[in-house]
């Protein structure tokens, strides 16, 4: 499938500030003007260590119109006149159905987006034109491979978000563990609510839209393992479902029996529901 995409930037072969670099022919206006808002919400760079972050934002400034912006901000190295801190941002903007059809998972795109070359090289990106890889289910949850995590590191943060509760946790930079672990905090979610959510692995400046991030702090140390604990910084967008009282406590009862018991069927209808 053809999917909009586009990628913003300043590098070292283009003098000036921060442009666009490539987009595609379903980049409207207004959509442009979002998207550069909402890259600059992302903050400058402050860690040169910083390697990349992706995100999910959701594009609803016009009725029946709304987009998945998965979005790989990546360092650059230096801008045109030798700074470090250079930041390449690619987005690709995808309907319900094209995010759908990936289960509203953004690593399934990641791949496909940009994180290095030159300007010119950029210019001449071309379509961004991919399809879901098949995979067959086996029934279990990979939420603790490597790192040593049960379900239980999740259910405090899974019962924050299911209650509507916006989270965020301070960090120098994000890891490849603390990745997986937004990866699957966000993957334990019913399907209602990862088509809602705005996250972020990583952002340098903080921001009311964001459900879930890490945001950065030079005090804080990168994670690198063990249970996340994250601050509650007031409502997410899944509040706004108004779920039942019990909703909450309920699902996360119910995914950890079919997640102990390894229920195939009663997983998959879990993590697909809808609202």
């Amino acid at each position: 499938m053809k999917v909009d995409h586009l990628i913003y930037g300043t590098f070292p072969d283009t003098p000036g500030s921060q442009h666009v670099i490539y987009k595609s022919d379903g980049i409207t206006p207004l959509l442009q003007n979002w998207l550069i808002a909402f890259y600059d919400q992302f903050g400058d760079c402050r860690n040169e260590n910083f390697s990349k972050s992706l995100s999910v934002c959701w594009y609803r400034e016009q009725p029946g119109e709304e987009r998945a912006v998965i979005t790989q901000v990546s360092h650059h190295g230096k801008d045109f006149s030798g700074r470090w801190g250079a930041l390449l941002r690619h987005s690709a903007i995808l309907t319900p159905e094209q995010y759908g059809s990936f289960d509203f998972n953004p690593a399934k795109i990641a791949d496909h987006l940009a994180s290095s070359g030159t300007a010119k090289q950029l210019t001449n990106f071309g379509d961004l034109d991919f399809e879901p890889a098949l995979s067959a289910a086996d029934g279990t949850l990979t939420v603790s491979e490597g790192e040593n995590l049960s379900f239980d590191d999740y259910r405090a943060n899974l019962l924050a978000l299911l209650k509507g509760q916006r989270l965020v946790l301070y960090a120098e930079s994000n890891t490849d563990f603390s990745n997986r672990y937004l990866g699957n905090l966000v993957g334990l979610l019913p399907r209602g609510c990862r088509q809602i959510l705005n996250w972020a692995e990583f952002v340098f400046r903080t921001s009311d839209n964001l459900d879930l991030a890490l945001v950065y702090s030079s005090r804080h140390e990168a994670p690198a393992d063990g249970r996340l604990v994250f601050a509650t910084v007031g409502e997410n967008h899944v509040k706004g479902l108004s779920l039942p009282d019990d909703y909450a406590e309920d699902y996360l009862f119910k995914l950890s029996a079919a997640i102990a018991q390894k229920d195939i069927a009663g997983l998959t209808s879990l993590l697909t529901a809808d609202f």
